[in-house]
């Protein structure tokens, strides 16, 4: 296995109290970004900023943006919220909206928009992307193929989002993988790599517990007699700062780790670093909270091996292993007789 790399993938979107979405824009949280940065930067993980629509039009946002962005310790990708983002046809919506809930037509033109307006602010083609929502669906994977993206990072593996109208990512991979252009929580042949949000348990279980325990019904409460609350036997978690303390997410890490997948892909949101700019944190002492926590996660990675890198960084380093792997087999044929494989499936 290549060394493991870490991943900080920032959703930097427009302030969202109690995560509401209203016409009247505001872009303040953006300002936090230096402190995530300095934070990153001391542990050598350049992030990769996923930026939505507003915060690249609004001087003061792309002011910020691109000092960070020139200082090359960053990476640039884009966010769609499809609610804020042109063409409207209707004016700016409060209601926010997956792929699935819009025309193919205009989730075309709406992802244009955002790209060029990337573009002309920094100077250079995003190709790193997350959709808003993680609502991506086949149709978004072809029209960001055509737009010359390299990787997505908007499947969340071991979560459905079908009681919400998206997509059931419960069988999807933990690692990089090249998805379906028909159903992106699968394996298939698109170019573009799915890197999907980092998600695991708090203890290794075998495979066939994993998908047992993700396709519980909820009618069950199975999930909550067993966490760490009642039974204190194992929890699906996401790799996010907020709503778990740093010994779970670590134990996470070590479970990803453990099942050799090879990026862990940390995950949060700009508008989280600021008191009552999102549905979490409302005071400073709980933005502290936060950033401690994603401070003792990135130290425990790091001391477990993984090395920093960005989105589209990743997927260069993950494509060329593959290829060297490859490489590798070919030349050393008494090997693949000996084991019986010419590769090890991606987890």
């Amino acid at each position: 296995m290549q060394q493991p790399l870490l991943l900080v993938t920032v959703d930097v979107e427009e302030d969202m109290p109690g995560w509401r979405v209203t016409r009247d824009v505001s872009v303040g949280n953006v300002r936090a970004l230096e402190r995530l940065q300095a934070l990153c930067d001391g542990f050598g993980v350049p992030p990769t900023y996923l930026v939505t629509y507003p915060m690249v039009v609004e001087e003061a946002s792309r002011r910020v943006l691109r000092a960070l962005h020139d200082t090359g310790r960053c990476e640039v990708g884009a966010h769609l919220h499809p609610w804020n983002t042109p063409p409207l046809p209707g004016g700016p919506l409060t209601t926010p909206l997956r792929a699935t809930e819009i025309s193919r037509k205009l989730l075309g033109e709406q992802l244009e928009t955002l790209t060029a307006a990337i573009e002309e602010a920094f100077g250079r083609r995003p190709t790193s992307f997350r959709f808003g929502r993680f609502g991506v669906d086949g149709p978004c994977l072809i029209a960001l193929e055509r737009l010359g993206y390299l990787v997505d990072s908007s499947v969340t593996p071991g979560i459905s989002w079908v009681d919400e109208g998206g997509p059931d990512f419960r069988d999807a991979p933990a690692g990089p993988y090249f998805p379906s252009r028909v159903r992106p929580g699968e394996r298939g042949d698109a170019r573009i790599l799915e890197v999907p949000v980092g998600t695991g348990f708090t203890r290794g279980i075998p495979g066939w517990a994993r998908r047992l325990y993700l396709h519980l019904p909820r009618w069950t409460h199975l999930r909550g007699l067993l966490s760490r609350d009642y039974a204190g036997w194992v929890e699906h978690v996401w790799l996010s700062p907020w709503g778990h303390p740093p010994d779970i997410l670590n134990r996470v890490v070590d479970d990803l780790l453990a099942r050799q997948v090879p990026v862990i892909n940390l995950f949060l949101h700009s508008s989280e670093l600021v008191p009552g700019a999102s549905g979490y944190a409302t005071t400073g002492e709980e933005v502290d909270g936060l950033l401690g926590t994603l401070e003792a996660v990135l130290a425990h990675a790091v001391l477990c091996g993984c090395r920093g890198e960005t989105l589209s960084g990743f997927r260069s380093a993950w494509v060329a292993g593959r290829a060297r792997s490859r490489r590798d087999v070919r030349s050393t044929p008494q090997r693949e007789e000996r084991f019986g494989v010419t590769e090890r499936k991606e987890t």
